[in-house]
C-alpha cells in the first residue's frame, strides 16, 4: 500500500518561504559606487597665453557633428575657468571645456 508523500524538506510550505525570502530580499544591499580616483585633466600648455579658444561642445551630438565650437575670443582667465566672448555674451566655462586655437 502506498500511503501520500509526507512534506519533507523539497516541498516546504508557501508561507514559510515567502517569510524566508521577504527577509533575505530586506537584507539585501547595493553594490558600493567604485571610485577608480581623481580623473586627470591635460590642459595645453598654450592655454595660459592664447587669444582665442576652442568650446567643447558636452551636449549630445547627432553623428559627424564637430566635437568642438568656435574660436572664440578670451576676456578672462583664472586657473580653473576662463570667461569667453561666445555670440557677444560673456560665459565662464570650466578649463577642461576648452582647448587653444
Amino acid at each position: 500500500m502506498d500511503s501520500p508523500p509526507s512534506p519533507t524538506v523539497d516541498s516546504p510550505d508557501p508561507s514559510t518561504f515567502l517569510g524566508k525570502l521577504r527577509d533575505v530580499m530586506q537584507r539585501l544591499l547595493p553594490p558600493k559606487p567604485q571610485l577608480h580616483g581623481p580623473q586627470t585633466v591635460f590642459v595645453s600648455k598654450y592655454l595660459g597665453s592664447c587669444t582665442h579658444v576652442f568650446l567643447r561642445t558636452d551636449a549630445f551630438r547627432k553623428s559627424l557633428p564637430p566635437p568642438y565650437e568656435g574660436p572664440f575670443r578670451v576676456l578672462h582667465r583664472t586657473e580653473k575657468s576662463f570667461k569667453i566672448n561666445k555670440h557677444g555674451k560673456g560665459l565662464t566655462v570650466k578649463i577642461n571645456r576648452v582647448k587653444p586655437s
